[in-house]
């Protein structure tokens, strides 16, 4: 396709100057130069087979297109091996023909596109982290959400590298969910052009004018955010 083809944009994708590529792609090259014997010296039933083959040939070439165009839309992803030679009778060696190589190929993307998706088992397990209980002020649950207390993790970094990972114990859910809501408050305050410091104050200024612990002022937001819906 490529020689018939040469000036469409899919050849300038950098898959197609990786060197298991170019290996497989000289063994197609090499495949569709095999001489054929002239077909008005072939059997009618000789010429009929070489019109399927060319048939099957085009359906396969149509397939390896689809597949190639599933690869550069990022759906699969490819690691391809040279085909085989085969060895003949006298010791000579002779490249795969191209519905064999097609064959492969397609099989190999078939294999790949199912295991495209790195197992999460694979992945680090999160370090492991206790949410403190001993902060009772805005600026302290700031401080641990954003840069971490005395050289831990922060939470948010916890959060955007292992997800809920992190937190896999129900008593350690529950506090996250709330602690969020007073962080949610915080941001809700920034979005509307406060800066982090006056944003932080302004809320921890609810928490001291109602006497309120964190665990208190969580059920005064979560009120008030539900009366907002």
């Amino acid at each position: 396709m490529r020689q018939e083809f040469p000036a469409h944009p899919i050849w300038a994708d950098p898959v197609f100057v990786r060197a298991d590529y170019l290996a497989f792609a000289k063994d197609v090259e090499l495949s569709l130069l095999d001489v054929e014997e002239p077909e008005e010296h072939l059997a009618p039933g000789s010429r009929a087979r070489g019109h399927d083959w060319g048939a099957e040939t085009r359906e396969r070439l149509n397939s390896i297109e689809l597949r190639l165009g599933d690869l550069l839309e990022g759906r699969i992803s490819l690691t391809l091996h040279p085909t085989r030679r085969t060895t003949t009778a006298s010791g000579s060696t002779t490249p795969a023909s191209a519905a064999t190589a097609a064959r492969s190929f397609h099989s190999a993307l078939a294999s790949l596109s199912s295991a495209a998706a790195p197992s999460p088992s694979l992945s680090p397990p999160p370090p492991p982290y206790v949410l403190s209980r001993a902060i009772t002020t805005v600026p302290q649950l700031w401080r641990e959400w954003t840069t971490g207390l005395v050289g831990g993790p922060s939470v948010q970094g916890l959060e955007d590298m292992y997800g809920p990972r992190w937190r896999q114990k129900h008593s350690e859910q529950v506090l996250y969910g709330r602690r969020k809501i007073i962080i949610d408050e915080i941001w809700r305050r920034q979005a509307k052009g406060i800066s982090t410091g006056a944003a932080v104050g302004e809320v921890e200024l609810i928490r001291q004018r109602g006497q309120l612990s964190l665990y208190q002022l969580y059920q005064l937001l979560n009120r008030q955010k539900k009366c907002t819906l």
